[in-house]
C-alpha cells in the first residue's frame, strides 16, 4: 500500500485521498484511546472542517517547541510527557474535564494555551474524556486538533528518503506516525544517523505481509534547538 497521497491539498499517509480518508483516519486515531467511540457522519464533517481551521495553529504550536528561548525541544517534550501521565491518572481517577484542564494549566507558561498544547496524545485523552462527559463540541475540537498536529508533521513529505523525511519537533511524533499507521506498518528497528550535518532517525517498518520499508524522520530542528539553548547557557555561565 502506498504511503503517500494528497487530499484537498493536504498530505495523508495510506494512499487514500479526499472525503474517503477522514473516517478511516479517525477510526485509526480513536483506536489509540483506552475506550474507543464512534463519530456520526455529522461529527466527522465538523471535525474535518475544524482540521482546516486548526492546521495553521498546529503548525505554529509545533514550531514553538523548537524555537523556545530558554528550553530545548527535548526538555519541553519531557514536561509534556509528564503532563500526559498526570492527565491519564486524573482521567482514571474519574476527574472531570475542568479538573483535568486545571491540572494542565502550568503548561501555558511553557507552550501556550492548553487547547493548543502540541502533544497528540494529550488531545486524544481529552477527546476521550469529552466523549465520556457527552461534550460533543470539545470532543470534536480535541479530535480535530490531534489530527491537525499530525497533518502539520507529515504535510509535504512521504518519509521515504532524507530529502522527503518527516520533520519532527519531538521524538514522540515518530511514535505518533506509527500509531496512525498501525494497520499498515509496524516498528521493527531504528537507527540514528548524521546526514549532511542533520540528525535523522531511520526506522525499519514492516507491513502485515512482511514487506519492509525505511521511514525517515528529520530531527535536525531538535538538534539545532539543543545546540542553541546549550550555547546560550554556556555563554551565560561564562559571563558570571
Amino acid at each position: 500500500m502506498m504511503l503517500a497521497g494528497h487530499g484537498r491539498g493536504r498530505f495523508y499517509p495510506f494512499g487514500i485521498s479526499g472525503r474517503m480518508l477522514l473516517p478511516r483516519f479517525l477510526r485509526i486515531m480513536l483506536s489509540l484511546l483506552a475506550a474507543g467511540f464512534c463519530l456520526t457522519a455529522h461529527a466527522q464533517t465538523e471535525v474535518d472542517r475544524l482540521v482546516s481551521t486548526l492546521l495553521p495553529v498546529a503548525r505554529q504550536a509545533r514550531l514553538a517547541v523548537v524555537h523556545h528561548r530558554t528550553l530545548a525541544a527535548m526538555e519541553i517534550e519531557y514536561q509534556l510527557r509528564e503532563a500526559l501521565g498526570k492527565v491519564k491518572l486524573a482521567i482514571d481517577a474519574g476527574e472531570d474535564m475542568a479538573s483535568v484542564k486545571a491540572g494542565l494549566a502550568p503548561l501555558e507558561g511553557l507552550v501556550g494555551p492548553v487547547k493548543e498544547v502540541p502533544l497528540i496524545e494529550i488531545h486524544l485523552q481529552l477527546a476521550q474524556l469529552a466523549e465520556r462527559e457527552q461534550k460533543q463540541e470539545e470532543r470534536n475540537y480535541h479530535t480535530a486538533y490531534a489530527l491537525a498536529l499530525f497533518e502539520a508533521m507529515v504535510e509535504g513529505a512521504d518519509g521515504r528518503t532524507e530529502a522527503t523525511a518527516y520533520k519532527v519537533v519531538m521524538i514522540s511524533e515518530e511514535y505518533d506516525w506509527f500509531g496512525f499507521a498501525q494497520k499498515s506498518w509496524a516498528r521493527k528497528g531504528r537507527v540514528a544517523r548524521d546526514i549532511g550535518g542533520r540528525m535523522f532517525d531511520i526506522w525499519t517498518a514492516v507491513s502485515p505481509s512482511g514487506q519492509e520499508r525505511k521511514v525517515y524522520f528529520d530531527a535536525g530542528a531538535m538538534g539545532e534547538s539543543l545546540n542553541r539553548v546549550f550555547s546560550a547557557r554556556m555563554a551565560a555561565g561564562d559571563g558570571k
